[in-house]
């Protein structure tokens, strides 16, 4: 088991990361093996056949620059660690997912964004998402998942996206359902939730749902179904359709929901 420290929802009240800690015996001992000055950890996946091949999408601090945002990848369960991707010392890696039919192609997501107790700047020419064998996430944030049963079904709940690592950048223009101010030109990159069919070559906007991304946006895909996909979160919006008609899974339960796991052997109804 791995864990990973420091918040990566950028509030002004904001924990911060002391590394990635592992678990031989399920959880009832720790030790830290690395990362220490990784800031926070967006996300960790681990190759389905070797347990000692890991990849960490580290953000980075949220107050300032610092050099030790990227993706991360160890081969030895964590005892040396190599930065595979490095954007810039302001955006760092917020999420990562495997390809279930290749582990050696990862989509993964950067996000260049510095906190202040009264500011938040987020995204910049720094950020990108793609596909590395890397795709999807930065501005305000970004995040991706992938069908199990079809790699190349792949969403991406963000304000800027990417869909190859060698192509430009594509960031919101405008906040989610904002009207453009007076003189402005209409939004031509709205934020929303995205799709792609063919393994973020190309995508399609499914709907503009993506309330409050910097702090809980969130995006996950059924494992056996493509169609069915859980986003956001205010309230946890699922869709039987790929995002085209929006669903409340959580009617009466608070908002902020800021992680999900979807168990892979039981079937959801």
């Amino acid at each position: 088991m791995w864990a990973g420290t420091g918040e990566e929802d950028s509030r002004n009240t904001i924990s911060p990361g002391c590394g990635i800690f592992k678990s031989t015996d399920g959880g009832l001992t720790w030790k830290r093996v690395g990362l220490e000055k990784s800031g926070a950890i967006g996300r960790i996946v681990v190759h389905p056949t070797n347990p000692n091949i890991v990849y960490v999408a580290a953000l980075g601090q949220p107050w300032s620059a610092n050099p030790d945002r990227g993706l991360y990848k160890t081969t030895d369960g964590g005892q040396t660690w190599q930065l595979v991707k490095f954007i810039s010392d302001r955006a760092g890696f917020i999420d990562v997912a495997m390809d279930p039919s290749n582990p050696e192609v990862l989509f993964a997501a950067s996000w260049q964004r510095v906190r202040g107790p009264y500011f938040l700047n987020s995204g910049g020419p720094a950020a990108r998402s793609g596909r590395r064998a890397t795709a999807a996430r930065r501005g305000l944030r970004s995040k991706a998942a992938v069908c199990l049963k079809r790699p190349k079904a792949a969403s991406a709940s963000r304000s800027r996206r990417r869909s190859q690592d060698h192509l430009p950048d594509v960031e919101a223009d405008t906040l989610p359902n904002a009207k453009p101010a007076a003189g402005k030109a209409a939004q031509t990159r709205p934020s929303g939730l995205y799709h792609s069919a063919d393994g973020g070559a190309t995508w399609e906007k499914m709907n503009d749902h993506d309330v409050r991304p910097f702090y809980y946006s969130q995006v996950r895909v059924d494992p056996k179904d493509p169609n069915r996909v859980y986003f956001s979160s205010t309230p946890l919006n699922f869709s039987n359709d790929g995002g085209k008609t929006i669903g409340n899974a959580t009617v009466g339960i608070h908002v902020d929901h800021h992680a999900m796991w979807i168990d892979p052997t039981i079937p959801i109804t």
